[in-house]
């Protein structure tokens, strides 16, 4: 397993948040998340989507795109390995984009940031 990079202090408030939607083709999903503390900084190693084929994965940190669009996500959720080393750093929101651009079907799909918030020392 790939270790977390940098690891976070013992003191820092972790997370570990869900978004869940079923997808018919042509649909997306953008998930967004914002940070709880009001002067934190965040580290997000982690960005895990459900997997399928005939869709598409964007991750966007701070209103930059940081990963894809892709073909496959950053990490399946069934796995949710260290996706990014060092862990981004941001301030504002991630936005994790789920296409189902050529899937027939309806498709649950799910969206999982993990990582952590830094506390001012």
């Amino acid at each position: 397993m790939t270790a977390v990079v940098p690891c976070p202090d013992p003191e820092d408030r972790p997370y570990n948040v869900t978004e869940t939607a079923v997808l018919d083709q042509g649909q997306k999903l953008t998930a967004a998340f914002s940070p709880e503390g009001a002067t934190t900084d965040a580290r997000l190693p982690i960005v895990a989507m459900s997997k399928y084929p005939g869709a598409t994965y964007e991750v966007r940190i701070d209103g930059e795109t940081r990963y894809g669009p892709s073909q496959v996500p950053p990490t399946d959720i069934d796995d949710s390995t260290v996706t990014f080393i060092p862990a981004y750093q941001w301030n504002e929101r991630v936005e994790a984009i789920v296409r189902n651009v050529d899937g027939g079907e309806s498709r649950e799909t799910t969206v999982q940031i993990i990582g952590w918030e830094e506390i001012e020392r």
